[in-house]
């Protein structure tokens, strides 16, 4: 296949290649050597790159969704924005790699190695993080698996401001975002998956009962600090003396808190 005057095949040279915008569907790319190429919006949909050198290779808002970059060298590569949805990246080197606001929902990067890579604002849910090295990488604000294969990784040293990566930090984040409630629900929603889960995620060794103890800790808090405020509300209500509104707030209050719950016929017991 030739496609602007380059021949596309196994094991072709295609350093510095000008292939912006190509449509390289299901292209056999194998072994190929595209380093510094400049695949910047260039259609690799189910492409087989497997073993490809990709060192320092454009391939900004590219689309590599279900490509297969086993083992292949993306050493500096500039992925900002690219589709990597479904993507094999297993053993990958992506060292330095630019992955800002990268879609790669689903991909496998099992012991890939993304060191000092930038994978801010990207989207890494549902991926396979096994094992990868995230050491130095930059993850601020990046969506990762919820609560799992993160443990794995060495992410030493890593910026991972925003990203969730163990249950402190998740009740930390809920914590320090009482005053933003999108960013809180967010958190929350987290924490509700983590609580569904807790049985298999505690039997398959993804948290551990200390981490369970830190949520219990941190809901006991929750509920006192609630009725610390509802008893705080009450107070303050019930200062109108001789007020039906007063009594009626005051009940309306501690059924919102779930001191008091409504009966079946709507009045509050």
């Amino acid at each position: 296949m030739v496609i602007d005057g380059y021949d596309i095949k196994p094991g072709a040279n295609l350093t510095d290649a000008i292939l912006t915008g190509a449509d390289l569907k299901e292209a056999d790319l194998t072994g190929a050597d595209l380093t510094e190429a400049h695949l910047e919006g260039a259609n690799l949909f189910e492409a087989n790159l497997e073993g490809a050198n990709l060192t320092g290779a454009d391939l900004i808002r590219a689309n590599l969704t279900e490509a297969n970059l086993f083992e292949a060298n993306l050493e500096g590569a500039n992925l900002r924005g690219a589709i990597l949805e479904g993507a094999d990246l297993e053993g990958a080197d992506l060292r330095g790699a630019i992955l800002t606001r990268a879609i790669l929902f689903g991909a496998i990067l099992f012991e890939a190695n993304l060191t000092g890579a930038n994978l801010t604002r990207a989207d890494l849910a549902g991926a396979d993080l096994e094992g990868a090295n995230l050491t130095g990488a930059d993850l601020a604000g990046a969506i990762l698996p919820q609560a799992l294969s993160l443990q794995f990784c060495l992410a030493l040293n890593s910026d991972i401001e925003g990203a969730i990566t163990n249950v402190n930090q998740l009740l930390n984040l809920i914590k320090n975002n009482e005053n933003n409630k999108e960013e809180s629900n967010i958190y929350k929603g987290h924490l509700k998956w983590i609580e569904d889960n807790m049985e298999e995620l505690i039997r398959n060794n993804h948290i551990t009962d200390k981490d369970k103890g830190s949520i219990d800790d941190h809901n006991e808090s929750r509920d006192l600090a609630r009725l610390a405020q509802c008893s705080q509300d009450t107070k303050i209500t019930t200062n109108k003396e001789g007020s039906s509104e007063g009594l009626t707030g005051v009940v309306r209050l501690l059924c919102v808190e779930g001191v008091l719950k409504p009966n079946d016929k709507g009045q509050e017991k």
